[in-house]
This record gives structure tokens, sequence and C-alpha cells, in this order.
């Protein structure tokens, strides 16, 4: 049986009883995703080390996915870059990650290429393609050549904290007790939005000038601002906890090394 209705159904649960317990399963998941957003809103979790693209990820990333993150960071340590190959602006990595499986000494191989033209990394691995957060293989290579910032493709947006999920907009039964403020105002301008599509509808010119309105206004460059806003508060905090002195000057981050 799917983990999903753990503690909830069992073998013998009735119909009627697996309606109302799978609206409590809803109503658990939804109250843990609430927690845990507000875990990754109000806790920090401090660095393991002072590399600047691990305080990237912790600034970017949720709590949860920062502590996986983490883990492949203190991964980094048992790697070792053994053979390098340079053809212009790409670069061929030999890595070699030392473990120890049933009491003995194990090595393993990794192939990871990089373009310092386009930043591009990849790895034999796949394990980003898979599951979506860099490797310590990748997080490697990025620090032998110095990256300090990684590009934004390689922080996926699922991950983010201030990543805005649309069906948290929805009321449900199953949703949290206290009504939200964000879902109050979201069904109040999905009303007044249907009555005046409504209106519109019925003329053809009455349309396009809607368009014309809605395509002034643009969302897309208005939550990029606040996200900004957002993002560079929860830098300073950052900051501030690691260098509590006042007089503590303050790193300045760079894309890459521009002597390699």
């Amino acid at each position: 049986m799917n983990a999903f209705f753990d503690g909830y159904i069992n073998s013998n649960t009735t119909l009627q009883q697996f309606f109302h317990e799978y609206d409590n399963a809803l109503q658990h998941t939804a109250e843990k995703e609430y927690e845990a957003d507000f875990a990754s809103m109000s806790k920090v979790i401090p660095c393991g080390s002072q590399s600047l693209l691990e305080r990237q990820f912790q600034i970017e990333y949720t709590y949860a996915k920062f502590q996986e993150i983490q883990m492949e960071f203190r991964g980094e340590m048992n790697c070792v870059v053994d053979k390098v190959f340079v053809e212009g602006h790409a670069c061929r990595y030999d890595v070699v990650e030392e473990a120890i499986h049933n009491g003995k000494p194990e090595h393993k191989i990794y192939i990871i290429s990089f373009n310092r033209a386009n930043m591009n990394i990849n790895c034999s691995c796949f394990l980003f393609e898979f599951r979506g957060i860099v490797y310590r293989y990748s997080l490697l290579i990025f620090a032998h050549v110095r990256v300090t910032k990684a590009p934004d493709k390689y922080i996926l947006s699922r991950w983010r904290k201030n990543v805005h999920r649309k069906h948290a907009y929805i009321r449900a039964s199953y949703g949290s007790k206290v009504k939200e403020p964000h879902i109050e105002q979201y069904d109040g301008l999905c009303k007044r939005f249907y009555e005046i599509a409504e209106y519109a509808c019925e003329s053809e010119k009455t349309t396009k000038l809607l368009y014309q309105h809605l395509n002034a206004y643009d969302c897309t460059k208005t939550c990029k601002e606040s996200s900004s806003r957002k993002k560079k508060k929860t830098m300073d905090r950052v900051l501030c906890e690691d260098n509590p002195s006042p007089s503590s000057p303050v790193p300045n981050i760079v894309d890459v090394d521009s002597s390699i």
C-alpha cells in the first residue's frame, strides 16, 4: 500500500472510512508542507565551510533541500581530480571517489565535462538529471576551476524558498484550518476577473483593450523585483550571522577567475 496512507487506512478499511481517512491524509500532508515552508523562511542552517558556492545554495534553497546539498559538500572531501584534459574552452576531468564497501576500500571513476565559455558541466553519473541537485563530483570541479557562483540553470526553481506553488492558492477541505491571506486575496481576484471576462468577451474591441491593459502590467517583472528584495534581505541576514563584527569585510562574489 502507498506510504501516503500509512496510519490512515488498511486492508479492512471500508469505502466510507476510506473517503474520511483520505481527507485526513491530505490535510496532514498540507500541514507538513506549511511547516516546511515556515522552517525554510525562518531558519538558517549554518554553512559547513567558507565556500561562497555553499552560501549561495544556503540562500536559495529550502531548509530540507539545503540539507541534501550539504551532504554533497561533505562528500566532496572523498573525491580527487585524477586527470585533466583541456582543448580550448572544453575541459574533461577524471574524478576518483574513495569509498569503503564491506570493510574494503573501493575507488570509482567519474568523467566530468566542463565548458568554460558557457559554464556547462556534465557528469557521467547523470545524478543532476535524475535528482535535480548538483552532486559532489561537479562541486569538486567548480571548486577546482574556482567558480564561486553557480549558474542559475543548476539551481532549480522547484527547490527555491521563494517558489510559488499554484495549488497552494486553491481552497480545499484538507487545507489549513487557518484562512491564509493570500488565499483570500486570490479568491477575491478570481471572482472579480471572472466578472470582467464575462463582460469583455461580448466585444472583440473590449477584449483586445483588456489584453492591452493586462500586458502593460508585467507580472513576471514585478515578481522578480519582489524576489530580488527578499533575496537581498536574506543575504544580509546570513552575512550578519556569519560576520557579527560590523568592521568585517564582505567578500565580493565573482563568476569565475579571470586567470583561467
